[in-house]
C-alpha cells in the first residue's frame, strides 16, 4: 500500500514537472506555433517546417511539410521593379500576370505605345494607348516593345513563373527572361535549336547590340524582365531553358 501511495505521489510530481517545464518552453519562444496552412502573406516564422531563400526584396519559401498531410503552402508574393528609359523599352513581366497591352500601358507611367511582335508573319502588331484596337494578351517568356515618354519605374506584382511554353518560327522571334538570376546572350543561343544571332535593345543609346551564335563578341548579360531578338534558321519550343 505504501508503495502504490509513493508511487501515485512519484507520478504526480512528474506531471507538475513537465506542465512547468512545458510552460516554460512557451513562455520563453522556445516552441513556435506552425503558421496557419491557409496564411498567406508568406510572414517569416522561426517554424523549422519552412525553408527558403532570399534575393533582394524577392522572396520565395518551400515547405518541408513535416506534418505529412499534403496540403501545400501558398506562395508569397514577387515584387520586382522595372526601370525604363526615355524611347523604346524591351521588357517582359517576370511574374505569373493578367494584362493587356491597354491595361499594362495604364500602369506605366508615360507609356503610350506597346508592340509585340508576330514571329510566324514576322511582322509587328502595334497598340496604341487608349484606343481599342490590337489589344493583344501580355504572355508568360514573351517580349514587348513598350514606349515612354520618359525616364520612369514600373513595379510588377505576382506569383513566380515556373514553366513557358513559346513556339519558336524560323526568323526573328522576341523571347522574354523571367527568372531570377542572370544568364548570358551565349548560354541562352545554345537552347534554342537553330538560333545563331541573339540580339539586346539598349534602351539608353535606343540602339541594338547582337551576338552571334559561338563567338567571343557581345556576350551580354542578359537580366531579369530583358527580352531579346533571337534568330534562328528552324521550328522549335523555348521552355524558359537559358
Amino acid at each position: 500500500m505504501k508503495n502504490v501511495i509513493k508511487n501515485k505521489k512519484w507520478l504526480v510530481l512528474r506531471l507538475l514537472l513537465c506542465g512547468i517545464f512545458i510552460a516554460v518552453l512557451f513562455s520563453s519562444g522556445v516552441i513556435v506555433p506552425q503558421l496557419p496552412r491557409d496564411n498567406p502573406s508568406g510572414i517569416i516564422s522561426n517554424d523549422d517546417n519552412w525553408s527558403g531563400s532570399a534575393i533582394g526584396q524577392m522572396y520565395t519559401y518551400y515547405p518541408d511539410d513535416k506534418i505529412g498531410t499534403g496540403i501545400q503552402y501558398p506562395q508569397p508574393l514577387i515584387e520586382y521593379t522595372l526601370n525604363l528609359h526615355t524611347g523604346w523599352n524591351l521588357i517582359t513581366i517576370p511574374v505569373e500576370n493578367t494584362y493587356t497591352a491597354e491595361s499594362l500601358c495604364d500602369e506605366i507611367f508615360g507609356c503610350s505605345v506597346i508592340l509585340t511582335f508576330n514571329a510566324l508573319n514576322q511582322t509587328y502588331l502595334t497598340h496604341v494607348v487608349n484606343t481599342p484596337w490590337d489589344n493583344f494578351p501580355i504572355e508568360n517568356g514573351h517580349g514587348y516593345f513598350v514606349y515612354v515618354t520618359s525616364n520612369t519605374t514600373f513595379t510588377v506584382t505576382g506569383t513566380p513563373i515556373e514553366t513557358v511554353t513559346v513556339d519558336i518560327h524560323s526568323g526573328w522571334n522576341i523571347i522574354g527572361w523571367f527568372h531570377f538570376y542572370n544568364t548570358t546572350a551565349e548560354s541562352l543561343s545554345q537552347q534554342i535549336e537553330g538560333c545563331t544571332v541573339i540580339s539586346m535593345f539598349d534602351a539608353i543609346t535606343q540602339t541594338f547590340v547582337s551576338h552571334i551564335t559561338k563567338a567571343s563578341l557581345y556576350n551580354f548579360i542578359i537580366e531579369t524582365g530583358m527580352a531579346c531578338h533571337l534568330y534562328t534558321t528552324q521550328e522549335t519550343i523555348w521552355y524558359g531553358e537559358g
